[in-house]
């Protein structure tokens, strides 16, 4: 093979390169991509810092846990994060931020336990969660969002497309709805105890 085919070949594939090594990338923190948010949610820091994560592209099987003294904005972009194998797309037990208007939902159709519920969210009673908009949806016997600590949510569509509820609100819990519209084909819009 001649020098100047070689380098040809050589160029072909640097321009190529970077679009095959970005094509799986699912999110990114700062200007460093990751291939899973799992993968990117082991690289925030569990110090408190806040942490952005951008979504980049529409995303099954998505599972997350936001684990105590973790601080976490997660930018939606107008994409879809869709669980189909746990109870809860996110668990909760620090601090998270959601905002981009995207969707998360748990299309998990199966039950775990006894009768258990799908939730797109559940929260633990030392967590903090602030919705800033969004579109939360489950599809089989679901409390949508369901919170032990404390909520903010200034706008969302909340739906619930079997039995159950759109929100379980926890006897310790402080939730403050301030807008949203909510779809509720089960037992009640908010339950609680």
């Amino acid at each position: 093979m001649s020098f100047m085919r070689t380098n040809k070949l050589f160029f072909c594939l640097l321009l190529v390169f970077p679009f095959l090594s970005t094509y799986a990338q699912k999110c990114k923190i700062g200007n460093t991509y990751y291939n899973s948010f799992e993968e990117a949610n082991r690289a925030i820091p569990s110090n408190g810092t806040s942490t952005l994560v951008e979504i980049l592209e529409d995303c099954d099987d998505f599972y997350a846990e936001i684990t105590a003294k973790r601080n976490v904005i997660i930018d939606l972009n107008g994409h879809r994060l869709s669980c189909t194998k746990n109870n809860s797309a996110i668990t909760v037990y620090g601090t998270l931020t959601i905002k981009g208007n995207g969707v998360i939902e748990n299309a998990a159709a199966n039950y775990t336990g006894d009768k258990d519920y799908r939730r797109a969210i559940w929260s633990s009673a030392s967590s903090h969660t602030h919705i800033e908009n969004g579109t939360f949806r489950t599809s089989s016997y679901a409390q949508t969002l369901c919170f032990n600590g404390d909520v903010v949510i200034d706008n969302a569509k909340v739906e619930n497309h079997s039995e159950g509820a759109c929100f379980f609100i926890y006897s310790d819990a402080k939730a403050e709805i301030y807008d949203g519209e909510f779809v509720n084909y089960g037992d009640a819009v908010v339950i609680g105890n």
